[in-house]
């Protein structure tokens, strides 16, 4: 049921493989053990045409990972699963130079009780 939406910098067209991306975070996320069906993982990139850091007017890129999955895992299950998609996303990044870029990962927990799905065919 993991969601994972993949925020990255426009900065980064040339240096990341956002396919690439979702690919690995989806497989660090089924390698983790802590979900069921590999059908249940879904993501999606986002690219951002406006986008800072800090001040500074160019140098600067970043790829944000938001994971959203149910309550019931523990803060460390939580920490290795971040860790991970962040190590996966990274893959996807292509050394530049001239370009400091930077990969964080968060994690939501969201609640069985307000979840709602509909599966058609």
């Amino acid at each position: 049921m993991p969601h994972i939406n993949i925020e990255y910098t426009a900065n980064l067209t040339e240096a990341f493989d956002a396919t690439a991306a979702l690919r690995a975070a989806n497989a660090a996320i089924v390698g983790s053990g802590l979900f069921d069906e590999e059908l249940s993982v879904k993501s999606r990139a986002i690219l951002l045409q406006d986008f800072r850091v800090g001040n500074f007017e160019d140098g600067e890129a970043f790829v944000h990972a938001r994971i959203h999955l149910m309550a019931g895992r523990s803060i460390e299950q939580r920490k290795q699963l971040g860790a991970a998609v962040v190590a996966a996303i990274g893959e996807a990044v292509k050394p530049t130079a001239g370009l400091r870029v930077q990969i964080t990962a968060e994690l939501n927990e969201m609640l069985a009780e307000t979840y709602q799905k509909l599966v058609i065919g």
